[in-house]
């Protein structure tokens, strides 16, 4: 008899286990909630496409960069930059395109996970600093220890533009 109150007792452990699971997955189960931050809406700091790559290459070469193809979207963007990504420079195309994208490439995500624009310098907590001029843009990491030299350099060469 002691047999058959064993297996009562761990066959109510696990009816009870089971029904602690189904309650757990029906009645108190977790809700999704969308999250509340939205991307901020960021105007472009160009109204026409006025550079090319060649423009972008020719600038940065008088500084002494070499920037070679990283990826591109026809009339939207072209990112090129250097072998270690010490740089990496967009050449945005018409306006109306990269806005139809939607997002804003001047949005990133901070390191407590909220949406920043890129500053122009380094500030803690935000991994890049970029610079524009027309439509070409160079971002850094603000992680490299030179980020300051090659925030002076990449302006010299923006300027050459």
């Amino acid at each position: 008899m002691s047999e058959v109150r064993k297996h009562a007792f761990a066959a109510a452990v696990v009816a009870l286990a089971v029904a602690g699971v189904g309650l757990s997955l029906t009645v108190w189960r977790p809700r999704f909630q969308p999250s509340t931050q939205r991307v901020p809406s960021v105007r472009l700091p160009y109204t026409r496409a006025q550079f090319t790559v060649t423009d972008a290459k020719r600038a940065f070469a008088a500084v002494g960069i070499r920037l070679t193809p990283k990826s591109r979207v026809a009339g939207v963007v072209t990112t090129i930059g250097t072998q270690n990504d010490e740089f990496v420079v967009d050449v945005f195309g018409d306006p109306a395109q990269v806005n139809a994208l939607g997002g804003s490439p001047e949005v990133i995500t901070d390191t407590r996970g909220k949406y920043v624009r890129i500053p122009s310098t380094c500030k803690q907590g935000v991994p890049d600093a970029e610079r524009w001029r027309g439509n070409v843009r160079f971002v850094i990491r603000c992680t490299d220890r030179q980020s300051a030299r090659l925030l002076t350099v990449g302006a010299l060469a923006l300027a050459k533009l």
